[in-house]
């Protein structure tokens, strides 16, 4: 089975998660000054609940055929966002929008 290639008929489901990663060494890969300065943010953002501030997001998109649900996801880690309208208005979330949308279709392919 195939889905066409115009997934503007599909509504995507955006997930912030807590990172396992450290944060120190993996916010920044400017240099240890930016690293150091960037973690303190992130501490102080999440210590205000901004849990954007350090996360793992994913994208799911899903498709029913014949009552069973499909799904296809894609997810990014060690993100560091203002909010989650900052991460939708990146790159990354319509990068992983379209992962989503492919690996739903590599799914209902092998049906």
């Amino acid at each position: 089975m195939r889905i066409d290639d115009d997934f503007d008929d599909f509504e995507f489901m955006l997930t912030c998660e807590c990172e396992p990663e450290p944060i120190e060494g993996n916010c920044s890969a400017w240099d240890p000054e930016t690293d150091a300065e960037t973690a303190r943010w992130i501490l102080k953002e999440l210590e205000a609940g901004n849990e954007w501030a350090w996360c793992c997001v994913t994208v799911t998109t899903s498709l029913e055929i014949d009552g069973k649900t499909y799904k296809g996801f894609a997810s990014l880690g060690c993100c560091s966002y203002e909010s989650e309208a900052d991460f939708r208005n990146t790159d990354y979330y319509s990068d992983l929008c379209l992962e989503a949308f492919r690996d739903l279709q590599a799914v209902v392919h092998c049906l």
